[in-house]
């Protein structure tokens, strides 16, 4: 029974929730977190309704959309060009940084100005990237296995991030972070330039200053592009959503029953798929059991893509909010945002336990 939501749950802690949001709640608290909100809501009734389509016709929903003017070859090419950036070098780069920082003892690789750690830095990517597919090669079906990982990732990610939440966080950092979920209307606003940055003094509510004959805030757009990319990444964002459809048909739910899924290269050689879908003759029988379907996939996506995509995001804007200060973050930038993390986390373990870090 637990499917798709379970997949696309655990992509909802990837590179952007551990990068951009950090970056933001560490400056501005969770205060900026309703954007996320609007974000993921809309999500869930994209992710539910192209959902339906599978369930009704069998196919994944880019089969439809490559059936649409100009046709299927524009639109290979046109979303290949949308979504590879999102993958590499984004993600990959990324997830090297800190793996590139372990190799080096703890000293964060500064490609643009050492030529050694440029080239540390792009054959990991490649690593990582290429790695990221292997297992994808077993299981019988790519669909098991994604559903393998995910749940690995869910279980270690999540109870990770939990421990740190119960051991090391404090009551009022979870109450900004769940708060922050519903401050509708709040902005960053300017402040005078040598005054020191006081998160929750740099923000303030539209709809409150209006209220109260402020008028309209003054915005400060300085940040607005990791703002823009925290809504942007919350949940799953881009066409990351789109592959529910595909995981709803692999899962055989509805008519994706009749139509297979994709084999792997490795013990997937007797799974079967259509290259097109098929509909069901709608009558007083099949009609129930459309319904029915259709009630499960909402529940996938509400009882389980959902709240998986508000921890996602609660999880690490807890870690920026407990262990950083507004002046730590100012001029770090989305490659060193995770160090910068883990060393937050770092110092505050160890000034909780006592020991030093050897010891630790």
């Amino acid at each position: 029974l637990l499917g798709p939501g379970l997949i696309m749950g655990g992509s909802a802690i990837g590179g952007g929730e551990w990068l951009m949001g950090p970056k933001v709640t560490a400056q501005y608290g969770g205060a900026l977190l309703w954007l996320a909100t609007l974000s993921v809501l809309g999500q869930v009734l994209y992710n539910i309704e192209i959902s339906r389509y599978t369930l009704y016709s069998g196919e994944p929903i880019f089969t439809g959309k490559f059936r649409m003017m100009p046709g299927p070859r524009f639109w290979v090419v046109a979303y290949l060009l949308f979504d590879f950036g999102s993958v590499f070098p984004y993600l990959a780069a990324n997830a090297a940084t800190p793996v590139a920082t372990l190799l080096k003892g703890g000293a964060v690789p500064d490609p643009e100005n050492v030529p050694g750690d440029f080239w540390l830095m792009k054959g990991l990517a490649y690593a990582i990237f290429i790695g990221a597919l292997i297992p994808l090669l077993f299981g019988g079906k790519i669909y098991r296995s994604l559903k393998a990982v995910m749940t690995f990732k869910l279980i270690v990610v999540f109870g990770f991030l939990l421990f740190l939440a119960f051991m090391y966080s404090t009551g009022p950092t979870w109450v900004e972070i769940f708060t922050g979920f519903f401050k509708f209307g709040t902005v960053p606003i300017k402040v005078a330039a040598d005054a020191p940055v006081v998160r929750g003094e740099n923000v303030q509510n539209v709809f409150i200053a209006l209220s109260s004959g402020e008028g309209f805030p003054e915005i400060d757009f300085s940040q607005i592009a990791f703002i823009a990319a925290l809504a942007a990444i919350a949940g799953s964002g881009g066409l990351s959503n789109t592959p529910v459809s595909n995981y709803t048909r692999d899962q055989g739910w509805g008519m994706g029953h009749h139509v297979g899924a994709i084999p792997s290269a490795i013990g997937g050689h007797d799974i079967e798929l259509s290259h097109v879908g098929t509909v069901f003759e709608v009558n007083d029988e099949s009609l129930p059991r459309w319904r029915a379907w259709y009630k499960h996939v909402a529940r996938d996506q509400l009882v389980v893509w959902l709240p998986a995509c508000f921890i996602g995001l609660a999880l690490p804007a807890m870690l920026s909010i407990q262990f950083l200060q507004p002046e730590d973050v100012k001029d770090s930038n989305d490659w060193t945002m995770a160090v910068m993390t883990a060393e937050g986390v770092q110092n505050a373990v160890k000034e909780q336990s006592g020991v030093g870090l050897g010891q630790f």
